[in-house]
């Protein structure tokens, strides 16, 4: 995906960000944080002022600065904004991790700190956005960079869209609603700013991006100097743990530990597993007999530095072919692992147009029924019978699909994408197009569920792009040239907090 296709898929994002944390904060309603202000300030007379302060108006205190960057005050409330991005961002993983969401998240250790809690770590993420946010956008103004006006349609349809949602889910105005969202002290003007800004940020961060150019030697030498983070391999394995028992030391604390000779005892069931394995189908069945219910764990797409490094090195090693079976010990168990094939990414990648109709959820049950399904595919046969009824070219498909495509990143441009390696695209797709035989202007109408939408692809092949090998090193190439200018914008963007700092995230 190019980058200003990547730009108009986060603005797309962006438009729908407003709803997905409303679903979130509908789940939990209990969640809304009624925390007393846990806050002490130096003189009697400030404390009086604090004191009539929340009697007469409660949002007053979150208007305290809670963070400078650079130049620039960030309300406690304002921050209130990127802590609750942060938190909605990361609730899934942090489930994960068994946080409570009924629990303080200030009471609740967090494992990825050296020492702290899940509130200490997501105020350290608000800090940092708010830091990326700033220091990008400061660089933006100093460059004349002015936001487009698709990105100011953006922002204007989610704020037009905020008392809808207010009154959807019962609260009495929007700032009550974006307050149970993102959390005390937020207002309309605070969100407007916010989400300005956001965008304005993005699209000079994606003009940056699109300025690194690079010449095809030069990507073929970054290629090669990095070649085992772009070659990729397939297989499958089997692991044995080793038979362990548990210690307990002179103070009390159990661990367990493998006993003597567990690994060599987990080894030798390991080769008589390696003996019966042929391919996969044999593998498979070696595995059942040995314990019923097993099954074998098929990787495939993994560099050489994301392979367990008790077999990586045979797996990477010149010479291996299909097929091949090993026997790999670690410290706490055995392997059995079948080589199954690697792509070097000698070939040409491809290029295709498409149109994109989703399913619609029309009783909001969070499942697609086959009715809502059926409604999709009914409407992208219809367009695939205007692409047939007339001139059916590639500029004809194009056109079709700037009217009719719900791809945001790719409708602007008549639904093309350019250069795409294998695996890159949903499973229907990535088979169309890597078939045997394709020839330009093929189509079809393909159906794709990834998660995140599930709807009907009619899809045009529009033929080869260059050798994947330079598209892969150029992404790799802006990506690492791009975070290099990042971090000297953010280093330059100094950080101190204020006495507002407390009450981020109450």
């Amino acid at each position: 995906m190019s980058a200003s296709s990547e730009k108009k898929r986060r603005l797309a994002e962006r438009e729908q960000g407003i709803d997905k944390r409303a679903e979130a904060q509908r789940e939990a309603e209990a969640k809304a944080k009624k925390s007393q202000l846990k806050w002490r300030l130096g003189t009697a007379a400030i404390a009086l002022f604090v004191v009539l302060s929340i009697v007469l108006n409660t949002s007053l205190p979150f208007q305290l600065t809670a963070v400078k960057v650079g130049n620039t005050s960030y309300s406690a409330a304002e921050m209130n904004y990127f802590y609750n991005n942060a938190y909605y961002d990361n609730s899934s993983y942090m489930s994960m991790f068994g946080v409570s969401s009924s629990l303080p998240l200030d009471s609740q250790e967090c494992m990825l700190l050296e020492e702290g809690t899940w509130h200490d770590y997501l105020l350290q993420q608000a800090t940092s956005s708010a830091q990326g946010l700033e220091a990008i956008y400061q660089a933006a103004v100093a460059a004349g960079f002015e936001m487009s006006d698709e990105a100011q349609e953006a922002v204007d349809t989610t704020m037009e869209s905020l008392p809808e949602y207010a009154e959807q889910y019962g609260y009495k105005n929007v700032d009550k609603y974006l307050q149970a969202v993102y959390g005390s002290g937020i207002t309309e003007e605070i969100v407007r700013e916010m989400i300005t800004k956001g965008n304005l940020a993005n699209e000079y961060a994606n003009s940056v991006a699109e300025s690194f150019t690079y010449s095809d030697d030069e990507l073929m030498a970054y290629y090669e100097e990095h070649i085992d983070e772009f070659v990729t391999y397939d297989y499958q394995y089997y692991y044995i743990a080793a038979e362990t028992e548990s210690v307990t030391d002179e103070e009390g604390n159990t661990t367990s530990q493998v006993v003597e000779g567990g690994v060599d005892a987990a080894k030798a069931e390991a080769e008589k597993i390696a003996a019966k394995v042929t391919d996969a189908d044999s593998f498979a069945a070696a595995v059942a007999e040995y314990s019923e219910g097993a099954t074998v764990q098929n990787l495939t797409g993994y560099p050489k530095g994301s392979i367990n490094s008790s077999f990586s090195e045979w797996i990477v090693a010149e010479g291996r072919t299909a097929g091949d079976v090993t026997v790999a010990a670690s410290d706490n168990g055995a392997y059995v692992v079948m080589y199954a094939g690697m792509d070097d990414n000698m070939y040409n990648g491809l290029n295709m147009r498409h149109i994109l109709i989703k399913a619609v959820d029309e009783d909001g049950d969070g499942v697609y029924s086959d009715e809502e399904k059926a409604a999709a595919e009914k409407t992208i046969k219809e367009i695939e019978a205007m692409w047939l009824a007339g001139e059916q070219t590639e500029e004809a498909f194009a056109a079709l699909a700037e009217a009719y495509s719900e791809d945001a990143g790719s409708v602007s441009v008549g639904g093309l994408y350019e250069g795409i390696g294998k695996g890159d695209m949903v499973t229907e797709i990535d088979e169309f197009l890597f078939a045997n035989g394709r020839q330009v202007g093929d189509t079809a109408i393909l159906h794709g569920n990834n998660g995140y939408y599930d709807g009907y692809h009619l899809v045009y092949f529009a033929g080869t792009s260059r050798d994947y090998r330079l598209t892969l090193a150029e992404n790799a190439k802006v990506e690492e040239d791009y975070e290099a200018w990042e971090d000297e914008l953010i280093a330059g963007c100094t950080v101190s907090t204020g006495m507002g700092y407390n009450l981020i995230g109450k």
